[in-house]
């Protein structure tokens, strides 16, 4: 599939900043964004466009698995509070 480039404005210090962090977690920021580019891509592309892409240049699609959501822990005593009141 063709690449085309992303122009994008940002904060100078907090990119450096960015950078350093990144770096000390062996991490790419280049990397990072073109993850979350397919992550956006995913989310809010059509499945059947997807499909139709991925057809037009030879690849498979890759399906959107939504992630699961941590559940927050429950506090036993407002569990046994509701049970009280009903």
């Amino acid at each position: 599939m063709k690449k085309t480039t992303i122009h994008i404005s940002y904060d100078e210090e907090k990119l450096a900043a960015l950078n350093m962090y990144l770096a000390q977690k062996d991490l790419n920021l280049e990397a990072g964004l073109q993850a979350y580019l397919n992550t956006l891509y995913l989310r809010h592309v059509p499945a059947n466009v997807r499909e139709y892409v991925a057809m037009r240049s030879d690849e498979s699609p890759e399906p959107f698995v939504p992630k699961q959501r941590k559940r927050k822990p429950t506090d036993p005593k407002a569990v046994e509070a509701a049970q009280v009141e009903s």
